[in-house]
Order: structure tokens, then C-alpha cells, then sequence
């Protein structure tokens, strides 16, 4: 796809979720609540309070960040197990396991608004 493509070029990765049930969905405690679609506002009686849309923002990249802390664990396993017996014997460059760089980082998208006149 073009998003995956850009991604790629700028050296993001994409992460696909299952945006279902995201909106029913408390982001702070997991609480499931039907609600009509017109409802804009999640309610939850724990507590939260936010426009549904944000709820459901939370709940998706949460999804995405727990698919990619999953795949970083995998991966991290994957090299405990690969570089097993061999503790003391790093070669020059080598990283250790406790040394581990998390290189899928997602960097700031923070941006600073325009500037807004009157015409």
C-alpha cells in the first residue's frame, strides 16, 4: 500500500490493528459498553470521561504498541536463545542481550500550529 510505502521511505514502520470494539472499550479500565453510534462521549463508571473517537484513538494504539512490544519480546527471546552457552564470548561488536537496542521506537509527531490571520 502507499501508507506502508511512505512509511517505509521516512523509516516508520506501519502496524495494522483490529480497530474492532475499540469505541465499546474503556481505554482506562477494559470495561466493554455498547453504545448507539450517535453517543460521541465514552462515560465509564470508572470514571473516564472523553469524546468516543479519543477513546477509541487510546484502545488503537495501545493494540499497536502491545503487537510491537511483542514482536520486540520475540525477538529479543529469539537472541537470548540463539547466543545460548555463550555468555563471556561476545565478539568485538557484538551486542549482549542486556544491551539490547530498541530500535522500533516511534519518534515525536509533534508539530507546532500555523499561524492563523484574518482575511
Amino acid at each position: 500500500s502507499m501508507l506502508a510505502y511512505k512509511a517505509e521511505e521516512a523509516g516508520c514502520e506501519v502496524v495494522f490493528v483490529n480497530p474492532a470494539h475499540t469505541t465499546s472499550t474503556c481505554s482506562s479500565c477494559g470495561l466493554v459498553q455498547k453504545k448507539a453510534l450517535a453517543e460521541r462521549w465514552h462515560f465509564c463508571p470508572c470514571g473516564a470521561e472523553m469524546p468516543r473517537d479519543l477513546n477509541a484513538a487510546i484502545n488503537i494504539l495501545a493494540r499497536a504498541t502491545l503487537r510491537t512490544t511483542n514482536r520486540s519480546q520475540d525477538s529479543r527471546e529469539q537472541k537470548l536463545t540463539t547466543t545460548a552457552g555463550t555468555a563471556g564470548s561476545q565478539t568485538c561488536g557484538e551486542e549482549t542481550p542486556t544491551h539490547y537496542k530498541h530500535n522500533e521506537q516511534v519518534s515525536s509527531m509533534k508539530q507546532e500550529a500555523h499561524a492563523f490571520r484574518r482575511g
